[in-house]
């Protein structure tokens, strides 16, 4: 295979949770996986369906490929599907407009990873009745979580190379790590 992928090495290096976020506003806490399933797939469309008191018009925002980290994520883990279409929303290239954009609509939804939302003044739902912690992910409980990797060129030089590896997964680089969400 002369593709580029074919020349590189995968290194898991952390557990990123996938998180719903609301308007801070929103007063919905909790979400489920069927709900998300709903939303993505155009079944549940609007609030009052989820709970919340003033209804409205869910307005599901996504990314726009569905090779980005997230959206490949949310195919593979909801749906076993990787060609999966959602329901029609508005879609970003990039997780932090996505993000923007729900901090100032209260009506909108999506999904992105932890890390980046809890940089945001959006709301984090708890999914099945659990938070997105370390602790619930490391244990499971959290449903929705994936591996963040190193992606290495075979064809770089090694040794420099796994050192910062090996860096990542010493007692140092996992607290830098998780400092940073």
């Amino acid at each position: 295979d002369n593709s580029e992928e074919s020349n590189v090495i995968m290194k898991p290096v952390a557990w990123d949770a996938l998180t719903v976020i609301v308007n801070p506003n929103n007063s919905i806490d909790n979400i489920t996986i069927d709900q998300i399933r709903g939303i993505y797939t155009g079944r549940i469309r609007d609030w009052s369906n989820l709970g919340r008191k003033t209804g409205g018009r869910i307005e599901l925002y996504e990314r726009k490929s569905k090779l980005s980290g997230v959206g490949s994520s949310i195919r593979s883990m909801l749906f076993d599907n990787p060609n999966m279409e959602f329901a029609i929303g508005v879609e970003f290239d990039e997780s932090g407009p996505l993000e923007a954009g729900i901090e100032k609509n209260p009506n909108a939804i999506g999904m992105t990873g932890i890390s980046s939302a809890r940089k945001r003044n959006v709301k984090i739902l708890k999914l099945e009745g659990k938070e997105p912690t370390f602790e619930n992910i490391q244990s499971g409980e959290y449903l929705l979580y994936r591996p963040l990797y190193l992606v290495l060129s075979i064809n770089e030089s090694r040794r420099e190379v796994m050192q910062v590896v090996n860096f990542t997964h010493s007692g140092q680089g996992r607290a830098i790590l998780r400092r940073n969400g």
